[in-house]
């Protein structure tokens, strides 16, 4: 690449609607970056492998080339671009290309860098807490600019696209370095072969390698949430995996690292929206259940059209 790309945002496709059904999408990797503001309900997505919980106004980010599976188990509204980070007026990214399949099986060109190479910081799948209430605000005006149709509100758009990135890199760049995504990636690996044993928000900063102050602020600005909020998720993921195949309710509690079953239930109901042992019977035995954390099954979703 050169040593001066032209780095201009260049909007693909952009788009809204309510989705009140539930819905699905992929495993697939897109020729380009997908943006996306979860509206009006929470969306479950696997990014590279990486399973993440997306709540009611948050935000979260598909990069080029990578493998994605999105949707959302109970329906939402959606506000989604599709966008290229540089862009040369051919369509090429100065760069080595990589090709991928798309879902008809023609071959297409990822001619993106990561959003990190080109605006620096540490732009990963979720953003921290300010950028993602940022992005929520402003991806709805930018989308219904860029669909009025013409030259000028498409570079507007555009241009208040790339604040956007800019606005983000500028966060993640002051709180986490080159390697902390590494970091999270190997602590939350560790703590889903331990959550049965009393597994802490503090074994999980070891399991990092950080100070506990210091990898909440880090697991913040990547995730987009507390490091509590994921162990307590997949707790509730490994619970349902064994009610879902017909576990009893103290050993699913178990199996979980919770204390006693009133306090499984208690977080159970509130995640799930009913008791364990009703959740389980209105699944069946033998049934797979929960958001996918870490590797594990996706919760069941009916297909249906995404964002993109």
């Amino acid at each position: 690449m050169d040593a001066t790309p032209l780095r201009c945002c260049r909007i693909h496709a952009a788009g809204d609607g309510s989705r009140p059904e539930p819905w699905r999408k992929g495993p697939r990797r897109l020729p380009f970056h997908l943006l996306v503001a979860s509206r009006d309900g929470a969306e479950e997505v696997v990014i590279d492998g990486v399973s993440m919980h997306v709540p009611s106004g948050g935000c979260y980010l598909v990069p080029a080339g990578v493998t994605a599976v999105i949707g959302a188990p109970t329906g939402n509204r959606p506000v989604f671009v599709h966008c290229d980070i540089v862009w040369d007026g051919h369509g090429r990214e100065r760069a080595a290309w990589m090709w991928h399949q798309d879902p008809q099986g023609r071959r297409m060109p990822v001619v993106q860098p990561s959003p990190t190479s080109i605006f620096g910081g540490a732009i990963g799948p979720r953003p921290p807490p300010a950028i993602d209430r940022l992005i929520d605000r402003r991806l709805p005006q930018i989308v219904a600019q860029w669909r009025q149709g013409d030259a000028l509100a498409a570079a507007e758009a555009e241009n208040a696209l790339e604040a956007l990135f800019l606005a983000w890199a500028r966060a993640t760049s002051r709180r986490s370095d080159g390697d902390d995504a590494g970091r999270v990636a190997r602590a939350e690996a560790a703590a889903l072969q331990q959550l049965d044993g009393g597994f802490g928000v503090a074994d999980f900063a070891a399991a990092a390698g950080l100070a506990r102050s210091r990898f909440h602020d880090v697991y913040a600005a990547l995730r987009g949430e507390a490091p509590g909020d994921f162990l307590r998720r997949a707790r509730i993921d490994i619970a349902g995996a064994l009610l879902a195949q017909g576990a009893s309710v103290g050993e699913a509690a178990a199996a979980g690292g919770f204390a006693d079953r009133t306090s499984f239930s208690r977080a159970f109901a509130a995640v799930m929206g009913m008791p364990p042992g009703l959740w389980r019977d209105r699944r069946g035995s033998g049934r797979r259940a929960g958001g996918a954390v870490g590797g594990r099954q996706a919760a069941p979703m009916r297909k249906r059209t995404g964002p993109a």
